[in-house]
């Protein structure tokens, strides 16, 4: 959890910006309700959520009868991103499937994540430009992030816009990106089985995971900067008001 490794000065900086602000803007509710937890308990938090990129493609990559599917995540390799869980999950899986895994290694890398790097039906690209992000996420079936916390996630944006059904946690911005069922599913965190159960659902009904990539599409297109950007100005506004 590399986040908990904060020096004393970093994080006695962090409390003294929170207790100075007369309002709070974060891009999630995941990390309004962590506020929360502050001693300071009467913080004014306001949780906006990043806008997504225009759509990067006109519907979902097909996955042929008998394809296997075509499974991506991309984050640091940590387990602050679940992917610990994610692992587990794969190897849960009693449908074809193949993973592709984008992001850099931790320092020490664990011997079950070199194992799984390692299996041929994985392809590890190691960290990679944005371009290549968005064509690798643009031609998968499912985009699976299992974080732990994060303050957003912007690849789950970059994902629904590349058409992706997303399954992510309630420790992400996904409960404020997307309606569980209809662009993806939302799973508890460290919890493999619920994260097999749905990839295996998308794999055996093509027709579910088509209509949720269509919605994760239209959502995507319905949900750009410039809503974000004017949202924000409003609060400013209406701060400077007061």
């Amino acid at each position: 959890m590399d986040a908990l490794r904060d020096s004393d000065y970093s994080r006695n900086r962090k409390d003294e910006e929170i207790d100075g602000a007369d309002r709070i803007l974060v891009a999630s509710s995941f990390s309004r309700s962590a506020l929360r937890k502050h001693p300071n308990t009467e913080l004014a938090v306001s949780a906006v959520p990043y806008g997504a990129p225009p759509p990067k493609v006109e519907r979902c990559a097909n996955k042929a009868n008998g394809q296997p599917i075509e499974i991506v995540f991309a984050g640091r390799l940590s387990q602050s991103k679940g992917v610990a869980d994610l692992i587990a999950a794969l190897l849960l899986l009693d449908v074809d499937w193949h993973a592709t895994i984008a992001g850099s290694m931790p320092q020490v890398v664990p011997t079950d994540l070199a194992a799984f790097i390692a299996r041929k039906n994985v392809t590890y690209l190691g960290f990679v430009t944005h371009e290549v992000l968005l064509d690798t996420l643009s031609r998968a079936h499912v985009f699976v992030f299992p974080s732990l916390y994060e303050g957003f996630g912007m690849v789950l944006t970059e994902a629904m816009a590349c058409g992706l059904p997303i399954i992510s946690t309630p420790n992400t911005a996904a409960p404020d990106l997307i309606t569980d069922g209809t662009e993806g599913f939302i799973v508890p965190i460290r919890d493999p089985d619920a994260i097999a159960e749905r990839i295996t659902r998308l794999a055996e009904d093509e027709d579910m995971r088509q209509s949720m990539a269509a919605s994760a599409l239209v959502l995507a297109e319905r949900s750009p900067w410039s809503d974000y950007e004017a949202e924000i100005a409003g609060i400013v506004a209406r701060e400077l008001a007061l």
